[in-house]
């Protein structure tokens, strides 16, 4: 269970660059089993209301950032690569 890490910080709110925990839901997980995902805590939501969004979701937003990057969920374009959207994996 990663719902103790869904911190999110404005590290640059000018250029839309955010640091994000690995147990942060992209969107509202209605299976989530802990209960506590809801949109307001959900990365896109968050981003959105600053002006800011992805390149390519591939169309699943209920999962977390850590299990979206690790399935490979990014796929959907051959123009666009959420790649373009990753400064940094610590």
């Amino acid at each position: 269970m990663l719902d103790k890490y869904r911190k999110l910080v404005w590290e640059d709110e000018k250029n839309g660059i955010v640091v994000v925990d690995s147990g942060i839901h992209l969107n509202v997980d209605p299976h989530d089993p802990t209960g506590t995902s809801v949109q307001e805590n959900g990365l896109l939501y968050q981003i959105f209301q600053k002006g800011f969004g992805f390149s390519d979701l591939g169309g699943i937003t209920q999962q977390t950032v850590s299990g979206f990057l690790m399935t490979g969920s990014a796929g959907g374009s051959m123009m666009y690569d959420l790649a373009e959207n990753i400064w940094d994996l610590k």
